[in-house]
């Protein structure tokens, strides 16, 4: 009876490992598979010359491949399955997150002994993104944004503008990005853009009012993961750019938003004015209506403080 009964156990076991396909690339070899290529991905949105093309990315993608033993049938088809088995993944992937750390510091150490400290330190100065270097979105994350928040400390003034890009990989749905800054007369003016599942690097820049006191910048990238898709946010960079003359048209395709409150203070002044039965010496502009009401897309008056690295809009 003991014997039948460990029998059982052991076709259960066999049956059990079983589960995963032959061509399914085992864990160990996955997580320094993905380690390499999200390095190789790094490498190439640093704007390396060798790399503009198609082909020779292509080429590259193909060399840590064949560095691990391989094929680009094996890769996709490992996808697939860690696709449909979410908590396996999302534990493999844990530990992809460890090992670009640890090659991160040993950089950091390289660069160190090597004299080269002050240069790296300096090209961090540059990138005001202040979050995790990797970011992975899915169904099951807490989160579907990405978000940040600068102010006066960032050293930004008025007319300058802010940048902000990054790399997203393995998507199959679109997002949406936003970017906005907030006056000291309580106006919002923001920018905001849609990209499709196609499009490898999202880009958006803002420019700033030369004639307003800025109060804060922020900005949030929001994310619409389908079902079992995983979603990878690298290379990511807010930079601060200097008044361009040229490029200051660029505020008019901006739009402005001022909460009630402040519509309502205007219209009280209004009333004001007109029971005193005196011309004012000046009119003063208004706005259109719809455009003074208009939230920006996708952010109601109530999230507009987003304020925490990689958190929801509250």
């Amino acid at each position: 009876m003991r014997k039948s009964l460990w029998c059982i156990l052991v076709l259960l076991v066999v049956v059990a490992c079983s589960d995963r396909p032959k061509m399914v690339v085992d864990d160990d070899t996955m997580v320094d598979l993905l380690v390499d290529i999200h390095r190789g991905d790094a490498y190439l949105a640093s704007g390396s010359a060798s790399f503009v093309t198609d082909s020779a990315k292509k080429v590259l993608r193909q060399s840590i491949l064949k560095k691990h033993g391989v094929t680009q049938e094996q890769f996709d088809s490992s996808l697939n399955w860690y696709g449909h088995n979410i908590d396996h993944y999302v534990k493999l992937y844990a530990e992809v997150e460890k090992k670009l750390e640890v090659h991160l510091e040993n950089a950091r150490l390289r660069a160190e002994s090597s004299g080269e400290m002050i240069a790296a330190k300096s090209d961090d100065a540059s990138n005001l993104w202040r979050g995790a270097p990797i970011k992975r979105i899915s169904k099951i994350e807490d989160t579907h944004f990405i978000s940040f928040e600068l102010d006066s400390a960032a050293g930004i003034v008025a007319g300058d503008r802010v940048h902000w890009q990054f790399r997203k990989s393995n998507v199959t749905s679109d997002m949406q990005m936003f970017i906005g800054v907030e006056y000291d007369d309580s106006c919002t003016s923001y920018i905001t853009r849609a990209f499709t599942q196609t499009t490898t690097t999202c880009k958006l820049t803002l420019q700033t009012d030369t004639c307003k006191t800025l109060k804060r910048i922020y900005g949030y990238a929001h994310f619409f993961p389908e079902d079992k898709e995983i979603i990878y946010i690298d290379s990511i960079r807010v930079e601060k750019m200097p008044f361009v003359e040229s490029n200051y048209s660029q505020i008019s395709s901006q739009r402005n938003f001022y909460p009630m409150q402040k519509l309502r203070e205007k219209k009280a002044q209004s009333e004001q004015a007109d029971s005193i039965d005196e011309p004012s010496a000046i009119d003063e502009p208004q706005m259109p209506d719809d455009e003074m009401r208009r939230e920006p897309v996708g952010a109601p008056a109530s999230s507009l403080r987003i304020m925490s690295t990689g958190t929801n809009p509250r």
